[in-house]
């Protein structure tokens, strides 16, 4: 039977050769994490589910999001609101800010009365009528670009400025 002096050695040599794998396992993982994830420099995004704003941003299109410095009528945005009291994922045009007044009447998104131009993004005209709201501090007012098949600031209301997680980048 070999002396415990004998085998300290050994055990040693043992634990240094596995620990010198599970480094190199771990290692491996962690570039394969960040070669499947793009890395630690890439913004963060997603993919567009339901046709809300088509066609800028139809159903399955991969967006990247940034935390904006402000929110500015125009800007794409992802957010999080609860619908039905489930917490939900949005992509967004911001339409009003805080301050104006937005109103939807035959056919026309108004802002502060002044009809919103939408020519270079908005296919066809919204069905629907949205009394005129003033947009709280704090808040923004947002529509799909699919305004008929889109779930928005006319169904939900304004959209807390905390709420936003980003403005979409091209």
């Amino acid at each position: 039977m070999p002396s415990s002096e004998h085998a300290r050695p050994r055990v040693l040599a043992r634990l240094r050769c596995y620990s010198s794998a599970v480094l190199k396992l771990f290692a491996a993982a962690a570039l394969v994490f960040l070669i499947a994830c793009g890395g630690a420099d890439e913004l963060p995004g997603g993919r567009v589910a339901g046709n809300g704003m088509a066609p800028a941003l139809p159903e399955g299109a991969y967006f990247e999001y940034q935390e904006p410095d402000t929110v500015e009528v125009g800007d794409i945005v992802a957010f999080e609101m609860a619908v039905d009291g489930v917490q939900r994922g949005f992509i967004k045009r911001v339409v009003a800010v805080a301050g104006q007044t937005v109103e939807v009447a035959d056919g026309v998104v108004l802002v502060d009365g002044v009809p919103l131009d939408e020519s270079g993004y908005v296919a066809t005209a919204p069905q629907y009528t949205v009394p005129a709201t003033e947009v709280a501090a704090d808040h923004v007012y947002v529509l799909g670009d699919n305004r008929d098949d889109s779930i928005d600031s006319h169904d939900f209301g304004p959209v807390p400025v905390s709420s936003i997680h980003g403005v979409v980048v091209d």
